[in-house]
């Protein structure tokens, strides 16, 4: 016998927690986005740098010929080794020189679910959003976090926040060298926070435990939920909708209760995928 239930959020991804890599704005030189009118300066142009938000950390990852660079009085520009920067370009028809201002993205937040991607940490292969609940995809204290190397990000956080891992430019930062990173020039450009120790590193999940994210609470699920604006409707003729913890909407389903001194998740994932559809599922 199939039954069929609306589930909204597979707890197994937050069983021995999860990667959550930033896919949010950056401060990239290379990212037309960052630029008045959505295009790169050329050779001509005089590339000027007035970040809309300051300080601001540019990473600047390839060669590049300009006519002339004219920096902000606040912000941190870090380059790739060997990097080679031209000036003095000369007019052409298709690039006649003009100003070319560097305005950068606004901050995308810390609990915008849009802003990250979530990956299993057994397989590190993408989870569909599908599966999660907003406050599911974005990190909580039993998660790795990744920011993209080869960058300069830029992330509001707006509460104090604890993960289990922190690595920026692939390189991992313990509790020290996090707040020593948070409190640095090129830190306070990527990272707006309450103050140095707004970001925290936790004990994580201990292997072979059932460990739940934590993005549970009031203030987190109200941030998240105001972020995620789900629509929220639940199917006519349904008799007592739930909610989940986690999820900013009431949906018709069920919610199974299991009391186990061992369980087992390898075997629990494979009877739930052999006997439950999943249908109508509001973060699809």
């Amino acid at each position: 016998m199939k039954i069929t239930l609306v589930l909204v959020s597979l707890l197994i991804v937050s069983a021995h927690g999860a990667i959550k890599r930033w896919v949010g704005p950056d401060n990239n030189y290379d990212n037309p986005l960052n630029w008045a009118g959505s295009s790169l300066p050329c050779a001509a142009d005089n590339a000027k740098f007035q970040p809309t938000w300051s300080p601001t950390t540019v990473f600047i990852q390839n060669n590049i010929q300009v006519n002339s660079l004219i920096f902000p009085v606040d912000g941190t520009f870090v380059l790739v080794n060997a990097l080679n920067i031209t000036l003095g370009g000369t007019p052409t028809p298709k690039c006649p020189g003009t100003d070319k201002m560097f305005t950068g993205q606004a901050p995308g937040n810390w609990d915008d679910p849009t802003n990250w991607e979530v990956r299993d940490s057994t397989t590190n292969s993408i989870v569909s959003t599908a599966t999660l609940s907003p406050s599911d995809r974005v990190p909580c204290s039993t998660d790795t976090v990744r920011f993209p190397p080869q960058s300069a990000v830029t992330v509001q956080v707006n509460r104090p926040v604890t993960v289990n891992q922190f690595f920026i430019n692939n390189k991992y930062l313990g509790p020290a060298s996090l707040r020593q990173f948070l409190a640095s020039s090129t830190g306070l450009g990527q990272f707006r926070l309450p103050s140095s120790s707004a970001i925290s590193l936790g004990p994580g999940c201990v292997a072979g435990a059932l460990c739940q994210c934590g993005n549970t609470k009031p203030d987190t699920i109200r941030a998240v939920c105001s972020y995620a604006n789900p629509t929220c409707s639940v199917a006519s003729g349904c008799v007592g909708p739930v909610m989940l913890d986690g999820d900013c909407c009431a949906v018709c389903g069920a919610i199974m209760n299991i009391t186990s001194t061992a369980l087992d998740m390898a075997k629990l994932e494979s009877t739930l995928a052999a006997n439950i559809e999943v249908v109508n599922c509001p973060y699809a």
